[in-house]
């Protein structure tokens, strides 16, 4: 499985995003410099496909997966490429989630939950993806400004969300810790195994980014 958790557009931050993911075989994060096409890409690398699950590029553009649950492995696989496609791309974000939207040999045999975002425009968008032979079944355009959280199931608003622990736990670092050191800040919500992985959501053997 795997959890992402991203404020997004506050008074704070323009993005702050953490993301625990299903344990893969990732290159370090590091500038895809070997290649003309990706050479603005920052972001670790699957050794087997060559994509990110978490990915963004010296013109501010950010694209992270998480899991859909009880879906077999090779329903994921390939799911990395879409971030690269977008990253390395000019589409503004509703154009690409539209595209996956519509062109069904893109995204076929794929399940994904899937963010893209460009800080320089402000725009983020949300689609999701459950079964590998239907079509995407969900697309949330825009994402407001806010706190979110996006599991194997789904993404939900912390703000709105019934779920209250990781709603209290999540916010409460973030509320009790901004005025701390940039890398204190980031190295205590990343231990905290209550934020990383919600009540409900079970164990899994992750890699954090």
């Amino acid at each position: 499985m795997g959890t992402a958790w991203f404020v997004w557009q506050d008074s704070s931050y323009q993005l702050l995003l953490l993301q625990d993911r299903e344990n893969r075989i990732i290159k370090p994060a590091a500038w895809w410099d070997g290649d003309e096409e990706t050479k603005d890409i920052l972001g670790g690398r699957d050794e087997k496909t060559g994509g990110t699950w978490l990915g963004c590029s010296k013109q501010g553009r950010v694209a992270f997966l998480v899991n859909v649950t009880n879906q077999t492995s090779f329903t994921h696989t390939g799911a990395e490429l879409l971030t690269v496609k977008f990253l390395k791309g000019k589409m503004t974000t509703s154009e690409f989630a539209n595209e996956l939207a519509s062109n069904k040999e893109l995204s076929s045999g794929l399940t994904f939950n899937l963010v893209v975002a460009d800080i320089a425009s402000k725009s983020m968008v949300y689609i999701s993806k459950k079964s590998p032979t239907k079509e995407v079944d969900e697309m949330i355009d825009p994402i407001g400004p806010g706190r979110y959280f996006i599991t194997s199931a789904g993404i939900y608003d912390i703000f709105s969300s019934q779920d209250k622990h990781p709603k209290d736990k999540f916010s409460e670092v973030l509320d009790e810790n901004k005025e701390s050191p940039r890398r204190e800040f980031y190295e205590k919500l990343m231990n905290d195994d209550q934020i990383i992985v919600p009540e409900g959501e079970g164990e899994t053997d992750t890699s954090r980014t």
